[in-house]
């Protein structure tokens, strides 16, 4: 069983410059006309490796990386000041304009997870899926997560199984 794609190269890297100290350090591989989607490492302070591009079919995705701010190839490395979450949402949208993408996939764990869900809340209209792994799931979380998909199932397909998400990912009874 094959657990990974092959290694592959990028086929593109870049730096994306914010509106304050932080560059952004991007790289792209796979398909260039493939399905959009992007990695959200964990951390915050991490940063992407190069095993993290086989998660994907390079002949199917073009798979993003980025290093958010203050991690990994971004710079200044461990630069707290201008580093919020509110930044980090901003540094994605502005990637995916970028890149031209409608609509992109999120695949994210641990922090990278936490990243995908909020920006789903904030961007519904530019997500076409989430791959979240590495969750923890506290009774506060869970609400959250709820609440997160719901809203995101009501824009894209309607209240009334939103509101069954909600009521099935509650249901403490088993």
């Amino acid at each position: 069983m094959q657990r990974l794609y092959p290694s592959l190269e990028p086929f593109d890297q870049y730096w994306v410059s914010t509106e304050s100290q932080h560059r952004i350090f991007v790289e792209e591989c796979g398909n260039p006309d493939g399905r959009p989607v992007v990695f959200l490492h964990g951390g915050p302070g991490s940063g992407c490796q190069p095993d993290h591009r086989r998660f994907f079919d390079p002949a199917y995705y073009r798979i993003i990386l980025f290093d958010q701010r203050g991690a990994g190839r971004s710079t200044p490395l461990g630069e707290t000041a201008n580093n919020s979450t509110q930044a980090l949402l901003s540094d994605m949208e502005t990637l995916r304009h970028r890149i031209k993408a409608e609509r992109w996939l999120l695949f994210g764990g641990s922090w990278g997870a936490t990243l995908a869900l909020l920006y789903a809340e904030a961007f519904p209209q530019a997500v076409s899926g989430m791959i979240l792994r590495g969750l923890f799931l506290s009774t506060l979380f869970l609400q959250f997560l709820a609440d997160t998909l719901a809203l995101y199932i009501s824009q894209i397909i309607d209240e009334q199984l939103a509101v069954q998400v909600i009521e099935f990912m509650l249901n403490t009874d088993g």
